[in-house]
């Protein structure tokens, strides 16, 4: 047996194959369920790489990421998350993938990595197809983390804790004190913190703390492109670490992607030159909706649910007896709206699901409309 044979795929994307093969077929189906912007990439971005590809700009460059769009990211960091990083410390990389190479560099065979429960479903498979072996915290009922739990489960195996705020599915944002215990934990414990910070724009109450800005030699931060600017087919991120994990992560790359296209950085570095107009836009529009769905479900007896400070995901609660995989096969079978069971997301997450209001208001409404009708046959 290999190793891939204990790998799942990931549920989000059979989940978005399957819709896509209903619509093919000309089922109208109202989704829910996919973590992305229902914006198209803006036509400045778009006409940046295309402009590079007609410059000639399709050749290798640097493993570690062009140099200019390096330089912008640093500075990024620096005037936006108080992060002291250099370029050399920053690789290129999709985000996704970035995590893996970050596991890659940190894991020998059967060290653990701390993952809460629940938590975005991609975690548990990367560090199992690193060697590695996830370890779950929980999470408090107001979805913050239980540190008691957390620091209970350390062991002298422990090698890092994956964070994620805002949260994925949980919408949930770490404050302050609460970075600063976990940062203070990585220190005591002499571990790494991976901070997955891909949904740091779409914060509606409160701020992102980045606890690189804290301690930096502990932390590997990982971002990217794809939902601040709705670039998620292009598929590119960038990791933020010390010298070692970087170098270690560019050998990776080296024998792996080789590097990212020229072009697509170039477009990268237009979205930083750009600046905050993009995802402002964005951001309010999906305030707008967050707001409405709360609402909505807030007015319903047989859901519970906490109003997220980030992400553009809802994790409400149900209290009637159907496991989540079933409710969601009934919902897109009878209604035709597709959301994302909660057990996707860990074993906590069982009667949860995940709601995505990424997309437009007069989908969401009607999609809202066909959901508070099915789920009001359970009361």
């Amino acid at each position: 047996m290999t190793i891939i044979d204990n790998i799942k795929r990931s549920p989000t994307i059979s989940l978005s194959e399957k819709i896509k093969d209903l619509k093919s077929k000309g089922i109208e189906v109202l989704s829910l369920s996919i973590g992305e912007p229902h914006f198209n990439t803006d036509k400045r971005i778009i006409e940046e790489a295309y402009n590079a590809m007609l410059e000639g700009d399709t050749h290798y460059v640097n493993s570690q990421g062009i140099l200019k769009l390096r330089e912008e990211i640093a500075n990024k960091v620096k005037q936006e998350n108080s992060i002291q990083a250099l370029p050399s410390n920053i690789a290129v990389i999709p985000a996704k993938f970035a995590i893996y190479a970050s596991l890659i560099s940190l894991l020998e065979e059967g060290d653990e990595v701390m993952i809460s429960n629940p938590c975005w479903v991609s975690y548990e498979s990367q560090i199992m197809l690193a060697r590695g072996k996830p370890v779950y915290y929980n999470l408090n009922d107001d979805y913050s983390i239980d540190f008691d739990d957390l620091v209970s489960k350390i062991t002298n195996k422990t090698r890092a804790i994956i964070i994620n705020s805002p949260h994925n599915p949980t919408g949930y944002v770490l404050t302050y004190n609460e970075v600063k215990q976990l940062v203070d934990i990585a220190k005591d414990y002499d571990i790494y913190l991976i901070s997955d910070e891909i949904y740091e724009k779409f914060i509606y109450e409160g701020e992102h703390i980045s606890p690189a800005s804290l301690e930096f030699e502990h932390i590997i931060t990982i971002n990217g492109f794809s939902k601040a600017y709705a670039m998620t087919g292009w598929r590119l991120g960038y990791v933020v670490a010390n010298d070692i994990i970087i170098n270690k992560i560019v050998s990776f790359i080296d024998q792996t992607l080789t590097c990212m296209p020229p072009f697509i950085q170039r477009a990268a570095l237009k979205c930083l030159q750009i600046g905050d107009s993009i995802y402002k836009y964005y951001r309010d529009e999906y305030r707008k909706n967050r707001d409405y769905v709360y609402k909505i479900l807030s007015e319903l007896s047989n859901i519970e649910v906490i109003k997220p400070k980030g992400t553009f995901y809802m994790f409400p609660k149900y209290n009637f007896q159907i496991d989540s995989l079933s409710f969601t096969e009934s919902l897109l079978a009878k209604e035709k709206v597709a959301v994302v069971p909660g057990i996707a997301f860990g074993s906590k997450g069982e009667y949860h699901i995940r709601i995505s209001f990424a997309t437009s208001y007069d989908l969401l409404e009607k999609a809202m409309d066909r959901f508070t009708r099915f789920v009001r046959k359970f009361e």
